[in-house]
């Protein structure tokens, strides 16, 4: 996972109550953890700075590396079992461009071979790695403002863009914009910081944005099968840039009725569809009206259209529900249904 903004715009303190969070075992802004032991690596920081930062947040028992580290097969190696013996389940790296050894990080191939002993590190620790790293100055709609090459993007399983809001409360206001391989991934959320530190998630969601044009035409030209941009683009007769854009705000706004994969890179670019309809055999307004059926993303939603009062709700609920061996898609679907029960 990589978490990309611009500098001095509060990924570490956010990625700390992260950190703190899935130390406890305890929801962050609304959204399951589980429980595990957390290595912070503070690349940048002094040992003192890195404690006085946990002490805030009423945790002591998060583990923390703080100063110099550099990633090569020999520091992999010892680090991997080092986590691997102490039972830590993620790692925190802040940040990315003071742990691989890396001169040029627009070099593509450069870039793979610096991600390899990240990659190697994942698969022989075991441990989830979570990686804090710079945005390019301007920013895009599809992931390529990760400041280097697209190898990196390419090489991620999550990718979260996090900038400050527009508007009157962009002071304290965050949004994240994910790009994931996994459909349970939220794809935007708003967040805030509070006077204490904390995070919460806004209430609203997203704020709504300005109806792209060709929307309609776009709609009409999906379909079941799968198709990339410029295909799709051809289809409408518009441009690429038109068509991509109203194609991702179908996907941010209307998550029930169009779909997106891929990781939008040369070799595996994104390609959208249609929701796949339920089988012939059951009746359509019952599969609409089963809360159980509801997909992770779909029930995000759903939540997110909810009025304040009832989302909170919701959460209420989630919580009661949540373990230590609960299934997070499952919890989700439970929590819903309860909710919507009269």
């Amino acid at each position: 996972m990589l978490l990309a903004g611009n500098p001095k715009e509060g990924k570490t303190t956010l990625s700390a109550s992260v950190a703190v969070a899935v130390d406890q075992g305890v929801a962050f802004m609304g959204l399951r953890t589980k429980q595990t032991k957390v290595l912070w690596m503070g690349l940048e920081e002094r040992g003192q700075d890195v404690a006085r930062r946990f002490d805030a947040l009423d945790n002591s028992t998060v583990l923390y590396h703080p100063g110099p580290f550099r990633a090569n097969a020999s520091s992999i190696s010892e680090l991997a079992a080092w986590v691997k013996a102490n039972g830590v389940g993620l790692i925190i790296v802040d940040t990315l461009s003071k742990f691989w050894e890396l001169k040029d990080e627009n070099d593509a191939a450069g870039m793979e071979r610096a991600v390899d002993p990240i990659l190697r590190l994942a698969r022989d620790s075991g441990a989830a790695i979570l990686l804090l790293h710079h945005t390019r100055k301007s920013p895009s709609d599809d992931g390529s403002d990760i400041r280097g090459s697209s190898a990196l993007f390419g090489s991620l399983d999550v990718g979260i863009i996090f900038r400050r809001a527009s508007g009157a409360d962009g002071g304290s206001r965050r949004t994240l914009k994910a790009f994931s391989r996994y459909s349970e991934t939220p794809t935007h959320l708003d967040a805030e910081r509070l006077d204490d530190g904390t995070w919460v998630r806004c209430a609203g969601g997203p704020a709504k944005a300005k109806l792209p044009e060709h929307i309609d035409e776009l709609m009409a030209a999906l379909g079941a099968e799968l198709e990339d941009v410029a295909a799709i683009a051809k289809m409408v007769g518009i441009p690429y840039s038109t068509a991509k854009r109203g194609l991702d705000y179908l996907v941010e706004n209307r998550p029930t009725v169009v779909r997106r994969t891929g990781v939008g890179i040369k070799g595996n670019p994104f390609k959208y569809g249609t929701v796949m309809l339920p089988p012939p055999d059951k009746p359509l307004d019952m599969v609409a009206e089963s809360p159980a059926r509801l997909e992770a993303e779909e029930i995000e939603a759903r939540v997110d259209a909810l009025s304040e009062s009832e989302r909170d709700r919701y959460y209420l609920i989630l919580d009661r529900l949540d373990g230590p061996a609960a299934d997070p898609a499952t919890i989700k679907q439970q929590a819903w249904q309860e909710h919507q029960r009269p």
